[in-house]
């Protein structure tokens, strides 16, 4: 029997908002239901937004805008987070 505990990772709703649309979300995303892969943060721009409100390279995302994720393919993704302007509101695992 082994000692490790498991935990189960914690859902957070994380929100990036940036000063205009010149400025880079500074993350990379990855899968969708087109590549049979969730999507996920593939990896994140040092001293980014994205880095600064707190997503890690292999966080789940849940859902985009309150827009589920579960069924998007990796377009419509990028689409949703394009439709955002300057604030993204993110559930990720």
């Amino acid at each position: 029997m082994s000692n490790v505990e498991y935990k189960p990772a914690e859902k957070v709703y994380i929100q990036l908002v940036r000063p205009d649309s010149s400025v880079s979300w500074g993350f990379r995303l990855q899968g969708g239901i087109d590549f049979s892969t969730p999507l996920s943060i593939q990896s994140i721009n040092p001293g980014s937004v994205s880095e600064r409100c707190g997503l890690k390279p292999g966080d789940a995302i849940l859902s985009i805008n309150n827009a589920t994720s579960d069924a998007m393919t990796h377009d419509e993704a990028k689409a949703e987070i394009m439709r955002s302007g300057d604030q993204i509101i993110m559930l990720v695992e």
